[in-house]
């Protein structure tokens, strides 16, 4: 639990009275850990469908919430401000929380429901993303404009599901060397057909690594991030908010991403390869254009 400012006398009285216990059906399978807070459920499968964790409704003095932006949000979408920033800067990003109300603040908090960091990729396990990338414009420098067709096929294989640590899902370039169909049927070239203009190099090899950060640069500012591994080397990396996914988000019923992707390169403009992608289906398969 984290006590809201309650000081008498120099002391911090804490204890959690007035929480009833941890309802049994957040997640489809749970149980319980003794964590920094006291008693936390671990949500070690979610429903099948949405709503794909089931928390209470909301009530009078009690909600139940998670962090968006810089506040919490309950299922319900109402919003109450009075998180810690310091405390909740990171774990934010897996943790549902309990909280105590006196009207519309926020007396006090608890985190209740724990998630494993994983679950939040795995609506992009196995898929595709078509769209723009940057043509290059010399010695490892591209055009701050997508103009060149690319495909980005994600690794089917859940990454390590333990509670630690930030997983990532992998992607490689379907079409870096060699000419594939597009979701619509037609026939997408290489990206090394482009000569010149080819956003790599003839022989490259290239990965990608997608990964959340919650509060990336301030609390809140929550992104979702791609890493580029262009023969072996990290060539930085583009950052995104809308494909980024929160616990209440699986509350809510969303874990998709209604819309592309259009993310900005960290440094200096133009000094990686800037996409805009969205989600498809089908597509892949060899082809002469």
């Amino acid at each position: 639990m984290k006590r809201l400012a309650s000081m008498v006398l120099g002391i911090v009285f804490g204890g959690c009275s007035g929480y009833g216990e941890i309802p049994a059906d957040l997640c489809k399978k749970q149980h319980i850990e003794e964590g920094a807070d006291g008693e936390i459920a671990v949500c070690e499968e979610l429903y099948d469908e949405a709503p794909y964790i089931h928390l209470p409704k909301d009530e009078a003095d009690r909600a139940f919430a998670g962090v968006v932006g810089t506040g919490f949000v309950s299922a319900s979408g109402k919003k109450y401000s009075g998180v810690d920033h310091g405390a909740e800067m990171d774990r934010h990003g897996v943790l549902v929380y309990e909280l105590s109300l006196d009207g519309k603040r926020v007396e006090d908090y608890r985190p209740v429901l724990e998630i494993r960091a994983s679950a939040f990729l795995a609506p992009f396990y196995g898929r595709a993303a078509e769209g723009a990338i940057a043509r290059s414009t010399g010695a490892d420098t591209w055009a701050q404009e997508p103009s060149l067709p690319v495909r980005f096929e994600f690794d089917g294989e859940r990454p390590d599901d333990s509670l630690s640590g930030n997983p990532e899902a992998r992607l490689t370039i379907a079409n870096l060397h060699e000419d594939v169909t597009a979701s619509d049927g037609s026939c997408l070239p290489a990206l090394s057909s482009h000569g010149e203009d080819a956003t790599f190099g003839a022989s490259a090899t290239v990965e990608l690594r997608a990964y959340r950060r919650p509060s990336m640069h301030d609390f809140g500012d929550d992104q979702f991030v791609f890493l580029f591994m262009v023969d072996g080397k990290d060539e930085g990396t583009l950052m995104a908010p809308n494909w980024y996914r929160g616990p209440i988000d699986l509350a809510r019923g969303s874990l998709l991403p209604p819309d592309g992707y259009e993310g900005t390169g960290h440094g200096t403009p133009g000094a990686i390869p800037e996409f805009s992608v969205e989600l498809v289906e089908g597509g892949g398969e060899p082809c002469a254009p």
